[in-house]
């Protein structure tokens, strides 16, 4: 078997893919809040919406390799989903971009403190379910008029 190459590194481009790995990230979330890791908890936040994001982008053929990036700003920008956000939920995705590295790395135990405050938590895990309802209406439909999500499982 041959060494893996970075060059060789290819970002899927499968919009169902995203999706599915996107539905898992956030069922995750409710068993990392049940068992009492919020620092995981929001890591799956963040993971479930850039997945998404990451499929609709594939869905309208605009992912590339360059595209492997924990960047939610980015990706809505990219597919055009960013311009159609209210501003509130476009201070959340701002807010949500730095979940990944703040709770994998906190800087120092205050930050740690407020990662893990189950109230924060809480208050993130709603807001990801609410603009992850807005942007799976956007797969869904293929439109990028929000739908709300609620047509399937």
């Amino acid at each position: 078997m041959a060494a893996f190459s970075p060059n060789e590194f290819r970002v899927s481009q499968d919009p169902s893919l995203w999706y599915k790995l996107s539905r898992l990230a956030l069922a995750e979330v409710g068993v990392l809040l049940g068992a009492g890791l919020e620092l995981g908890a929001l890591r799956e936040c963040h993971d479930a919406l850039e997945k998404i994001l990451k499929a609709i982008c594939a869905q309208q053929g605009v992912l590339t390799d360059k595209d492997d990036t924990h960047k939610l700003v980015h990706l809505a920008k990219k597919c055009g989903v960013f311009d159609i956000l209210d501003q509130e939920t476009r201070w959340f995705l701002k807010d949500a971009s730095g979940l990944h590295t703040d709770a994998s790395y906190p800087e120092d135990e205050a930050m740690f403190r407020r990662l893990s405050d189950p109230a924060y938590v809480t208050m993130v895990f709603r807001e990801t379910v609410t603009l992850f309802s807005k942007l799976k209406g956007i797969y869904e439909t293929g439109s990028m008029q929000p739908g709300n999500g609620e047509n399937s499982g």
